[in-house]
């Protein structure tokens, strides 16, 4: 469950990005993000084991998916399906308040 909130809290944040983001930063901006909304693994983690994990494990793993690339191994962006998988999530959900609203 945390390697998926992990993984999402990446590609949510490369989103909000045009540029490459380097893990330092996605690591600081997690650690943010986890003691706001109370996740308690991520807001409990060291920056620096975090960093490690995120560099070691979940950013490669996206990678092999196919929806992240390293710029130079310590800057990451989207791929373009991953910006194209996302763009069908949005009209989806706008599809799904429409008829909600129906």
């Amino acid at each position: 469950m945390l390697a998926d909130v992990r993984r999402r809290f990446v590609l949510n944040d490369l989103l909000t990005h045009i540029h490459p983001v380097p893990v330092y930063d996605l690591t600081d901006r997690m650690l943010a993000w986890g003691v706001e909304h109370g996740v308690e693994d991520v807001e409990s983690a060291r920056f620096e084991d975090l960093r490690e994990d995120l560099a070691e494990v979940h950013l490669p793993r996206l990678e092999a998916a196919g929806l992240v690339e390293s710029v130079d191994g310590e800057r990451y962006t989207l791929t373009e399906s991953a910006m194209e998988l996302e763009a069908v999530e949005r009209d989806l959900d706008q599809k799904s308040t429409v008829r909600s609203a129906d």
